[in-house]
């Protein structure tokens, strides 16, 4: 494999691993792990001030977990979800935007942690590929497999216990070139994008549906008939990198 293909391939592997680990600089975006109190909370302390204060929190609040060290937990409080527009924190209440430390056995007690966001990472296979049919070739069933990164928007609702979540795959494939009559079919490396949509089986185990594009390498790879053409699979994935989080009580 060239090594400037090898290059991209880490380099898009890192990037999606490095989005999905760091935490947010500002209020909680897309990308973030967020997190709902579904409890009254107390003993919230402000940092970055003189004169340490203590706030409250009542149930609703979406906060960003930033740290947790040392048996202290620093938080970002983005919105209330059951605040009017424009309401205002009341007396001794926490405040949208502001940083916070507690303890952290404070915070993971059953239903201070509960899950809103987040954007994980794991290990996803492709165990075959069906490729329709393109002008002067059929369709294909593949039996090659495909193992790479996955990346997921995973989004936790009230309404549905089955979680659905959007996820990118970039990953290597060995792919059969088109062969002459009587001879076997040379294989060569692809690089292999694909998207598609996962549920969670068990655990940190997804089960998706995928389509993707394969991009063979070399100049063989140009006149290969499914060069750059949609296919059509189902995906497992493992999760590695995930928020945690603690169920409702």
């Amino acid at each position: 494999m060239p090594k400037r293909n090898l290059r991209s391939f880490v380099g898009a592997v890192f990037l999606g691993a490095l989005i999905a680990t760091c935490p947010s600089t500002s209020r909680a975006g897309l990308f973030s792990t967020v997190y709902r109190l579904d409890n009254y909370v107390a003993g919230f302390k402000t940092t970055g001030e003189a004169q340490q204060r203590e706030a409250y929190a009542s149930p609703g609040w979406y906060y960003e977990l930033i740290t947790d060290v040392d048996g202290t937990a620093r938080v970002r409080f983005a919105r209330h979800g059951r605040a009017k527009k424009g309401e205002e924190s009341k007396s001794g209440e926490v405040e949208a935007g502001q940083i916070y430390a507690i303890e952290d056995s404070i915070l993971k007690q059953p239903g201070n942690m509960v899950l809103v966001q987040t954007f994980e990472t794991g290990v996803l296979a492709v165990p075959f590929k069906f490729r329709p049919k393109v002008p002067g070739t059929l369709s294909q069933l593949s039996g090659s497999g495909t193992l790479g990164a996955a990346f997921a928007w995973r989004a936790k609702t009230d309404f549905s216990t089955t979680e659905v979540s959007p996820l990118l795959f970039v990953g290597l494939s060995q792919v059969a070139l088109q062969q002459d009559e009587g001879t076997a079919a040379k294989e060569v490396q692809a690089l292999t994008l694909a998207t598609g949509v996962q549920i969670e089986i068990i655990g940190r185990t997804k089960l998706g549906v995928v389509a993707g594009w394969d991009r063979a390498f070399g100049t063989e790879g140009e006149t290969w008939p499914y060069q750059g053409r949609p296919w059509l699979s189902i995906g497992i994935n493992y999760t590695f990198l995930t928020a945690e989080e603690n169920p409702k009580k």
